[in-house]
């Protein structure tokens, strides 16, 4: 099965750049924590899986909250606490992640298969090489997340209401974005004929409202502020507000970065950023444009570009760019996009042209350079 060759370029390209991008690149690796990661006794050689913000979640899984650290959502650290039992919390987190980044792959594809998307090989392979990929393997969400909101669209729509209702609730207790899968899932439920929807099954789409309440009520309770998951943004520095900012002001600030700051390796990581996004953005425009002409025979793919748009666009409202080239690996619509591209030639171009860079971005990120 084709698939089976795109999860093994990924992990032999994740083992080239953990062997040799020491002898290449300096190691810089000076961000908060980093000194309590041997502390977790796992070789040398996967100690980068928890670079930047991996730490927090196994500080988190270990002692709980601290100050700020409820900017992130609790349900993967909880995860990694529930595993630990029966392996140390390194351990436990590469273990989640990798499975459910395996699982994801395979529950994707059969979600494209499910609504008829051509070339789902293509989809996957455009996705799992994606240059930023390497977080799926990571002490990160992303893995964690991508898991639940497909298991979620997937169980919705199969009928199986329970199940998506629990996966639904589990993905917003996970990131903040677990709340825009009401999109998709409403799209779900308008594909299906009117004799057939019933007012239940509506109502599971508002399930991921849940799993925010409940995490929001928490908060409230612990620190007094509901919204402490953003009010605590900015303590993590990227110069992120907690004021919301619209993203043509976040692109104009980006134009004065280009203009005016030093040529050094965190102006690159601005063009990175910027070219994510903006292309990305781009993408999801046009197939937007291209699905609302055709939009009763696509509900699927329309609320997929919908929840990919909001994806890419909150992280934006803090004034930043800054991890986008991460986050956008969930924009899911862009990669069934390229897979449509009519040349094959062009595909696999593209496709190499991912998995160099992707070499090369892991590469740095395991020297401790902050990529996204």
């Amino acid at each position: 099965m084709p698939i089976f060759y795109t999860l093994i370029l990924y992990y032999f390209l994740t083992f080239v750049s953990l062997l040799f991008s020491s002898k290449f690149i300096a190691y810089l690796g000076f961000f908060p924590y980093s000194e309590y990661i041997p502390w977790f006794n796992l070789p040398a050689i996967l100690t980068p899986f928890a670079n930047f913000d991996g730490i927090h979640y196994l500080l988190i899984s270990a002692r709980g909250y601290l100050q700020y650290e409820q900017a992130f959502f609790p349900l993967y650290p909880l995860a990694i606490k529930l595993l630990s039992n029966l392996l140390n919390p390194f351990s436990s987190a590469l273990l989640i992640s990798n499975l459910c980044f395996l699982l994801s792959i395979f529950i994707f594809y059969r979600l494209l298969l499910l609504n008829q998307i051509k070339n789902p090989f293509w989809v996957t392979a455009f996705f799992a090489l994606f240059p930023t990929s390497f977080f799926f393997s990571a002490v990160y969400t992303e893995s964690f997340f991508l898991f639940l909101s497909l298991s979620c669209l997937y169980f919705f729509q199969t009928k199986h209401h329970l199940l998506a209702l629990l996966f639904a609730i589990f993905a917003s207790l996970t990131r903040l974005i677990g709340i825009f899968l009401i999109i998709p899932m409403f799209f779900i439920y308008l594909s299906t004929p009117v004799s057939c929807r019933r007012f239940s099954r509506l109502l599971v789409c508002f399930a991921p409202l849940i799993g925010l309440s409940i995490y929001s009520l928490y908060l409230y309770q612990t620190t007094g502020d509901p919204l402490f998951f953003f009010h605590a943004q900015p303590a993590f520095g990227a110069n992120r507000s907690v004021s919301l900012i619209l993203f043509p002001r976040v692109i104009y600030r980006y134009l004065k970065i280009f203009l005016y700051s030093a040529l050094d390796f965190k102006y690159l990581v601005s063009v990175l950023e910027f070219v994510v996004f903006s292309s990305f953005f781009v993408i999801l425009c046009v197939q937007f444009f291209q699905l609302i002409r055709s939009w009763r025979s696509n509900h699927f793919l329309l609320g997929l570009n919908l929840f990919s748009l909001a994806n890419l666009i909150l992280p934006t409202l803090t004034g930043t760019f800054s991890s986008l080239p991460r986050y956008a690996l969930l924009s899911l619509s862009v990669f069934i996009y390229l897979s449509q591209l009519k040349n094959p030639r062009h595909k696999a171009l593209l496709l190499i042209f991912f998995s160099v860079f992707r070499l090369i971005v892991f590469a740095y990120f395991i020297q401790g350079y902050f990529i996204a």
